[in-house]
């Protein structure tokens, strides 16, 4: 019989997703963490691997804590082994967690600064599992370098757990790199930090990041899951990824083409928006809510209409059914200006040729004095933005560490253009005529 494995970090339990109805019972990530559970008991899972920002710094003494001792008391009722590491956000509370209510099949790994091995006898198999918690807040060394496990069985499967920053050479949430997994007698690494899913390395050994089981933010898009790990021997562990969150973010690039009305183009975004929305329902029958960012290209005659429809889509949810809303979050306009040649108008000197040339450049990622000085404007008033108090509520979730701030930045600059070259032209025409 083969071994299954749920594995997964980052749940955060105690925070909800973003952007869709505060009063929806689902957007709480403990709503993930009680199906993951549920999902181990009914499926006859052996063990639960989790790789570290379990509970959520913000709010790791209130509804978190409930969530996860009710889980792990379930869990320990039906002889499922919990294996562990503690991240930046959970280093202190884990600890604290797993000695007041002692649980025989709970284990955290590492919390002495020291690897740890763990070696789980279940009803179909043995299975190793290593382990390295974080102790504070930051962690800028590499932990791998103090990997000093000789006790590993080698005949017996082994996974390592580890909360880090994957790929970097400096970082103060344990950087690590490809090669420093490589020869430690470890079959597969669960990773925890990045909340995007996806399997990093299978160079020596498997590396992968399971991701947020529950969606947060839109920058979280796409499917997200646990990872069920099938172990029927140390070179034949298969991997997939489950989906289980209730909430999910797309980004949707719609081609308008050239419309002649703003009717038009909402009624392509409405068309676009079903038949996707549609797509993704085929796979995803248990999910709840969908949030979109839609960037729309074409050529249209008057960006300021479209402000108007970029409100109005916004504000109101454009599916709602018993199942599903679908809503979306932010409208992207890059749309061009119908009728203006960009080439011929960047050769003048005037306002309009000074947007035109912005844009090419813009489009095309090269730079200017001109540009580099916008920018640097941009990025200036983004920081006060992102820093003053009366916005904190609106960039609780903004990590600039792991922001492309000048992507960021000439996107804003590439729409603001576009719009400001299209006022402006409308207003030669209009003054024309």
């Amino acid at each position: 019989m083969a071994v299954k494995i749920l594995a997964t970090g980052d749940i955060h339990l105690g925070k909800r997703s973003s952007d869709v109805p505060e009063d929806a019972r689902e957007i709480a990530t403990k709503h993930t963490w009680n199906r993951m559970v549920d999902y181990a008991i009914d499926t006859g899972i052996d063990a639960i691997l989790l790789s570290g920002d379990i509970v959520d710094q913000d709010n790791k003494f209130f509804e978190a804590n409930k969530a996860l001792e009710t889980g792990c008391e379930k869990l320990n009722e039906n002889n499922i082994a919990v294996c562990m590491v503690a991240g930046n956000h959970d280093h202190d509370v884990l600890p604290e967690v797993i000695k007041t209510r002692n649980f025989n099949n709970v284990h955290l790994l590492g919390t002495n600064g020291k690897w740890e091995l763990k070696t789980l006898n279940t009803q179909n198999g043995g299975i190793q599992i290593a382990g390295w918690s974080f102790h504070a807040t930051y962690v800028p060394f590499n932990p791998l370098t103090k990997f000093n496990l000789e006790n590993i069985n080698p005949d017996i499967p082994a996974i390592g757990l580890l909360h880090a920053d994957y790929g970097m050479i400096s970082s103060n949430y344990a950087p690590v790199q490809e090669q420093d997994f490589f020869n430690k007698n470890i079959d597969m690494w669960i990773l925890g930090h990045i909340h995007k899913p996806g399997l990093l390395s299978d160079t020596q050994c498997k590396i992968l990041y399971p991701g947020s089981p529950h969606a947060l933010s839109s920058k979280e898009s796409g499917k997200h899951g646990p990872l069920l790990l099938t172990i029927e021997g140390k070179n034949n562990i298969t991997h997939e990824w489950l989906d289980f969150s209730p909430v999910r973010y797309e980004k949707l690039s719609i081609d308008t083409g050239t419309p002649e009305s703003v009717n038009d183009i909402r009624s392509i975004i409405v068309t676009a928006l079903n038949k996707n929305v549609g797509n993704i329902q085929k796979t995803s029958p248990n999910l709840r809510y969908l949030v979109y960012d839609i960037e729309i290209t074409g050529k249209f005659r008057e960006h300021t209409l479209v402000d108007s429809l970029q409100q109005e889509i916004t504000n109101e949810a454009i599916i709602e059914d018993s199942n599903l809303t679908a809503s979306v979050r932010k409208l992207h306009n890059k749309l061009k200006p119908a009728g203006a040649k960009l080439k011929d108008l960047a050769k003048q000197s005037s306002p309009a040729g000074i947007l035109a040339d912005t844009i090419l450049k813009l489009e095309n990622n090269e730079t200017s004095p001109f540009i580099e000085d916008l920018m640097e404007k941009w990025k200036k008033k983004q920081k006060e933005v992102i820093s003053a108090k009366t916005y904190s509520t609106l960039f609780h979730d903004y990590d600039p560490d792991n922001t492309d701030i000048d992507n960021e930045a000439r996107e804003y600059l590439l729409e603001t253009c576009n719009h400001t070259l299209d006022a402006l032209l409308l207003q030669t025409k209009n003054a024309q005529s």
